[in-house]
């Protein structure tokens, strides 16, 4: 996995949509070319995250979309007493880039 301190979150993240935001941007850029197999002879990206410019509707502006695949090893965490977050597995040991760090 890729360790952060509490101290690595910058100050300016005082949102969970500003975490979520955050986390998926470094998820994205550690792990963006990572691929899964989610059903027999298909493949997907573990993590996708980018912003997207709406063009029509009432939500005209710039949007946030993304996505992430963790492992969660054994069905355990269905009925274990941790916490679901608990059980993630790690997609890669890549460092938190200094450039997340503000």
């Amino acid at each position: 996995m890729t360790a952060f301190s509490t101290g690595d979150v910058p100050a300016t993240i005082n949102t969970f949509e500003k975490l979520c935001v955050w986390a998926l941007s470094i998820e994205n850029d550690l792990n963006g070319t990572l691929t899964y197999e989610p059903e027999a002879g298909t493949t997907d990206f573990v993590a996708q995250a980018l912003p997207l410019q709406i063009y029509r509707g009432p939500n005209i502006g710039w949007r946030f979309e993304g996505r992430i695949s963790i492992p969660m090893g054994s069905g355990d965490w269905r009925r274990g007493p941790g916490k679901i977050w608990t059980y993630a597995q790690e997609l890669s040991t890549t460092a938190l880039p200094s450039a997340y760090r503000s």
